[in-house]
């Protein structure tokens, strides 16, 4: 079953699309998981609700809500407290950056034609950057192990191409990328969402040479899509130079039994 294309809600305004597309990035739904379609629901009605709260009278709030749709009311009833849904977006936010990182250095080792790029690759130099920000007592905004890494990838693989945009017009360590500033106008955003496209185009395409199954590094169906809007023309990959102290951990890279 193909994902359909998240539909860019143009009735919106731009502060609530930047509600919306967070929503996504954080909960990316996947068919049939309905617990991650009731956490993504959740967060966004709570988000628009707050920022309706803002600009109008409680009496036009009531109006709005009789005009939502029946499964954003049920996310209100029954989905999980704001307190909740925070604790759950730190973890999500911190795991949404390391699976951006892994898409962005496997497509580094790609395009400056590596050997055999891979997720354990990628992973060690994450690894190695961890190291180097404790050694430096610089904040780690991202999975430090190589489990962790793993499992971040395996929860947040679907919108990582929306991380990875958002790294690469930042740099891994902004502090926009934990506010999740996705721009503050809409040339910035649909910059965002074009470099998204070209991350998902990479990673649906990629398939490591080693594995066995020759499956993409992204899956077609269930990677988050946008519209056909913001494919035409997607933003260039120029070639990413990688730095010598990463070739140099590569170089020393040994494959693990298990990851």
């Amino acid at each position: 079953m193909l994902i359909p294309a998240l539909p860019i809600p143009h009735e919106l305004s731009f502060e609530l699309r930047l509600h919306w597309l967070k929503a996504n990035m954080i909960f990316p739904i996947s068919p049939g998981d309905v617990e991650a379609r009731q956490m993504n629901n959740t967060y966004f009605i709570k988000l628009y609700l707050g920022a309706l709260l803002k600009e109008m009278e409680l009496v036009e709030v009531h109006e709005e809500i009789k005009t939502m749709p029946r499964d954003y009311l049920e996310a209100l009833v029954y989905g999980p407290s704001m307190d909740e849904l925070i604790k759950l977006k730190d973890k999500r936010v911190r795991a949404g950056i390391t699976a951006g990182m892994v898409l962005i250095f496997i497509n580094a080792m790609e395009r400056n034609g590596y050997d055999e790029p891979s997720l354990n690759k990628a992973a060690r130099i994450i690894e190695e950057i961890a190291q180097y920000k404790k050694n430096n007592n610089q904040l780690v905004n991202h999975s430090s192990d190589r489990a962790d890494i793993s499992k971040a990838w395996s929860l947040m693989k679907n919108s990582a191409h929306l991380w990875a945009a958002l790294e690469w017009m930042y740099g891994p360590d902004d502090e926009r990328l934990h506010a999740l500033s996705l721009g503050d106008d809409e040339e910035k955003l649909k910059k965002h969402l074009q470099i998204a496209c070209a991350f998902r185009q990479f990673g649906c395409e990629f398939r490591a040479s080693h594995t066995k199954n020759k499956e993409p590094l992204l899956d077609p169906e269930n990677c988050l899509r946008l519209p056909a809007e913001f494919e035409n023309g997607s933003y260039p990959l120029e070639k990413t130079p990688i730095s010598l102290w990463v070739l140099d951990v590569l170089k020393e890279y040994r494959a693990p039994k298990a990851i």
